[in-house]
């Protein structure tokens, strides 16, 4: 991974947040369900990790599954190391928007239905603005999981959960 050293950025999601923390593996309608595998690690103390497949590719994520979580996003993180990506659950189907405001470096983001399937992805562009005048970026349609990563790094696969 990269990181995101140098970056002194601002990740605001847009409304529409709901409060539902991640759980284990998959229920019986065989909707995706994310494991932690404990707390997440420095510069991300106070979240949980877990490992998740993306594209068939077990990921390293810290998971951001409740209201506060989720509105601080990497808010005022400089890298995302050691993460392979930060993990948005919302328990069910949503259209809440991102937008991005004082970063300075672009981040992939791909939004999942509840069984893990790709919906659509993006690609978030740095915005120097106040956050009311920075775009919205938006799925093309309800999703349950948004995933990013640093640009170029988020794959176009299923999100699975990773073999034991």
């Amino acid at each position: 991974t990269l990181g995101f050293r140098g970056m002194v950025g601002w990740f605001l999601v847009a409304w529409g947040w709901l409060d539902r923390p991640a759980d284990s593996s998959s229920d019986a309608t065989g909707a995706l369900r994310v494991e932690s595998s404990g707390a997440a690690v420095s510069p991300f103390t106070g979240l949980t990790e877990a490992q998740l497949g993306v594209d068939g590719d077990c990921k390293r994520i810290v998971v951001a599954d409740d209201l506060a979580e989720r509105i601080a996003g990497l808010r005022d993180r400089t890298e995302l190391d050691p993460y392979d990506g930060m993990l948005f659950v919302f328990g069910e189907p949503t259209t809440s928007a991102f937008t991005m405001s004082g970063v300075s470096a672009p981040l992939d983001i791909g939004f999942y239905d509840g069984d893990g399937r790709p919906v659509s992805r993006t690609r978030m562009e740095p915005c120097d603005k106040a956050e009311a005048e920075c775009p919205l970026y938006r799925a093309d349609g309800t999703f349950e999981y948004a995933l990013e990563t640093e640009a170029g790094q988020l794959t176009s696969g299923a999100l699975t959960n990773c073999p034991s």
